[in-house]
């Protein structure tokens, strides 16, 4: 499994929201190279950043800060938080990132994406689809989480399945809960999608999160507030699945 620390940047600071939610924010740490650094030292080859400032304001994006860290870091990031044009992907491979992540357009911009896609090819792009539960049935959610679209995940990755190679799937009801991810979700997911690099996203906590989610044939997961609470050892995680898998 790859595992992926999570670095959220809002105003230059590391920080960590509950569901999306800016008002309910914990600052970590206002030196987020130090962070990268210590990641880094840990054994860990990826980085998922998130502009989150850029993500609220597409004015105030943090494009010099991110530039000063990927120039400064040995990870393989990706990047996301708002994109909504395809000069804001260029400007983001220009900065030295491995990918980036496309989210809230998937939906409204199709067209748009689908292009970005040809253009930029499948290993550049990550596609991020955000969902929420209702009823019986994960739909997705668009700008920041806001608005929970009539669109089904599915029907999403299914539109988009042989245009992309990775797709970073977050469970918004238990982003930064430390409850657990949704393993059923991302079961469900691989069954109809065996292909596709599924990144785990939301709830995770413990190193068993991960054990369950490599046990059903998660490649890829992305942790975040479990790592800054200390109740995941990111260096014992990346050991126990040395060179993207299981090791016993």
């Amino acid at each position: 499994m790859n595992i992926y620390p999570a670095l959220d940047l809002l105003d230059g600071n590391c920080v960590r929201l509950r569901k999306g939610d800016f008002d309910q924010k914990t600052t970590y740490s206002n030196d987020p190279l130090t962070l990268i650094r210590s990641f880094e030292e840990a054994g860990a080859q990826f980085l998922h950043l998130v502009d989150l400032s850029g993500a609220r304001d597409p004015s105030q994006r943090q494009t010099k800060v991110i530039r000063e860290l990927v120039s400064e870091s040995k990870l393989k990031i990706q990047c996301g938080g708002g994109i909504r044009t395809r000069e804001d992907v260029a400007i983001l491979l220009d900065c030295g990132v491995e990918r980036v992540v496309i989210g809230s357009i998937t939906v409204s911009n199709r067209a748009l994406v689908k292009s970005i896609l040809h253009e930029f090819g499948p290993n550049r792009i990550t596609l991020a689809i955000d969902v929420v539960r209702v009823k019986q049935e994960f739909f997705v959610a668009v700008n920041g989480w806001k608005n929970v679209t009539d669109t089904r995940a599915i029907d999403l990755v299914r539109e988009y399945r042989e245009l992309v190679e990775r797709v970073l799937c977050t469970d918004i009801q238990l982003d930064g809960m430390m409850m657990g991810p949704n393993v059923q979700l991302y079961e469900n997911f691989l069954r109809d999608f065996p292909e596709l690099d599924f990144q785990a996203s939301g709830g995770m906590s413990r190193l068993e999160d991960l054990d369950k989610l490599s046990a059903v044939g998660i490649r890829s997961a992305v942790v975040g507030k479990a790592i800054y609470e200390g109740t995941l050892d990111l260096c014992e995680a990346l050991s126990r699945f040395r060179g993207g898998v299981r090791a016993y």
